[in-house]
């Protein structure tokens, strides 16, 4: 409640009422400040933008990569694999999951597998001599002597010999 004896407060309301009704035929007249485009561009672009944030946020790849950074190895292999279940032609995830498989170090039958595929595939990886050389001592000690084994332990070998040599 505004005090009686406050200075001019008649005043101050005649003129808020005055401009208030000139806000009010300006934009009868059409003589928009602006102000409606701002909020229908803003509208548009959250239709457009907040789907398209969820779908990244959403997406298992960027949640895999987030539980990378977080040093949650288990959680982002997981995510890998299932992705990879789904979609075994993203030959890119399989390096993606050996490094996470030599970082954990693991030895088990699901990293062979990855392992294996790797070499198999011929796919770069910086940990690529590290890798065959976790299949070449699997393949020892499993006593195989297939072609499979034998261009393993001759790559195996033969990074071994180039490491010496330096």
């Amino acid at each position: 409640m505004v005090q009686p004896n406050y200075r001019d407060t008649e005043g101050l309301l005649a003129e808020a009422r005055a401009n208030f009704r000139l806000a009010g035929k300006s934009v009868e007249a059409g003589e928009e400040t602006g102000n409606s485009s701002f909020i229908v561009g803003g509208a548009i672009a959250a239709t457009l933008l907040f789907p398209l944030l969820g779908f990244i946020a959403l997406s298992p790849a960027t949640r895999a990569r987030f539980h990378l950074l977080r040093g949650k190895y288990t959680a982002a292999a997981q995510i890998y694999e299932r992705i990879l279940v789904r979609h075994p032609n993203r030959v890119k995830l399989y390096s993606l999951l050996a490094s996470i498989y030599l970082l954990m170090g693991r030895r088990d039958e699901q990293a062979m597998k990855i392992y294996k595929m790797i070499l198999q595939l011929h796919l770069t990886s910086g940990n690529r001599e590290e890798i065959s050389s976790i299949v070449a001592q699997n393949y020892l000690t499993e006593g195989r002597t297939d072609s499979d084994a034998i261009e393993v332990l001759e790559s195996a070998l033969k990074a071994e010999q180039r490491k010496q040599s330096r």
